[in-house]
This record gives structure tokens, sequence and C-alpha cells, in this order.
């Protein structure tokens, strides 16, 4: 099924209505004006540059330098993702809590974010942070994380996995692993 049409109109809406002045997608639509709502966050713009690059890698990366810009800060020798560029927000479910003013879920969305952005220093800055934070443990049978659920292992697991998918190449393993 070919999706550019859709694909190419939803483009042309998001960057006509969706952007604001940083080059930032917004975070959100207000239901009432179907305008933007909420500024740019971190949580949410790393998620959509994820899953933009998947059918328009020239806006993911155009999408990723201005994130990369506006939202990394470094503490303590490794980078950390704001969840607003603003001062004065609180945490919330989707941001958890605030500290030094970054997220942590913006910051391990971001370790995806980088991966599928081809930011190499980035990524394992992020992953660095995000080992050092959750006190990771070893038992006999499995790793796990004194600091962390179960969503944000997922979450770590999905980002640290992440890759560009090609149909091509994808389509050539899935034939090799059945003729096997």
């Amino acid at each position: 099924t070919d999706h550019s049409q859709s694909i190419k109109e939803w483009k042309d809406w998001i960057l006509k209505n969706m952007i604001d002045e940083r080059g930032l997608l917004y975070s959100n639509i207000n239901k009432k004006n179907n305008k933007p709502g909420e500024e740019a966050r971190g949580c949410a713009l790393a998620y959509s540059i994820i899953f933009i690059n998947m059918f328009d890698k020239e806006l993911a990366d155009k999408l990723y330098s201005n994130f990369r810009r506006h939202f990394f800060k470094e503490v303590s020798g490794f980078y950390l993702a704001r969840e607003w560029i603003t001062e004065g927000h609180k945490s919330d479910i989707d941001s958890g809590p605030i500290l030094f003013g970054a997220g942590p879920v913006a910051s391990a969305l971001s370790i995806g974010t980088s991966k599928i952005c081809n930011d190499p220093y980035l990524f394992e800055s992020l992953s660095f942070a995000a080992e050092a934070t959750t006190l990771p443990y070893e038992t006999w049978s499995k790793k796990g994380y004194l600091l962390n659920v179960s969503l944000g292992e997922a979450v770590l697991l999905f980002c640290r996995t992440l890759r560009p998918w090609t149909e091509q190449t994808d389509k050539y393993k899935l034939q090799e692993s059945v003729t096997k």
C-alpha cells in the first residue's frame, strides 16, 4: 500500500501548524480550537522523532537537530534531557520526577532518539546516565534495576535495541530464518 500522499498531507499540516519558532514539535493540540496546546516537551518530542524517522528521515533529522540544541543539559559529566525548555513546570504522570530540570522519561526515550538519529556520543552518555541512576544489579539469571519499574525497563530495552527498519533488508532476513 502506498501511503506517500497521506504522509505528505500529514507533514504539510505539521509543518504549517505544529512547529514552534525554535523548530520543535508542539506536544499536543488544543481540542477546542485545533491549535497547538502545550509547548514542546522532551518525552513527547523524543518519542515522536523515533516514529517520524520511520517514514520521513529528513523531517526526523531536522527535528532531532533542534531537539538536541534546546533540550539537553550536562549534569556531572553526562547528558540528560530536559522535559521542558522553560522553567517552573511541575512533574506529572508523563514526565516522572523532574531533577535538575531533567526528566527521566525524556532522557530514557532520548536514548532511542539518539540511536535512531545516529548520534553515538549522546546515546552513550544517556545510556551511562540511565545505568548510573537506576542502580543496576545482577543475579545468576537476570539483570534488574533497583530504582526502575517494569515499564521503565521496557522503555530502556526498546530504546537500546531500536534500529532503523528497512523493508528490503528485513524481508531478506525473514526469508533466511524461514529457510533454515
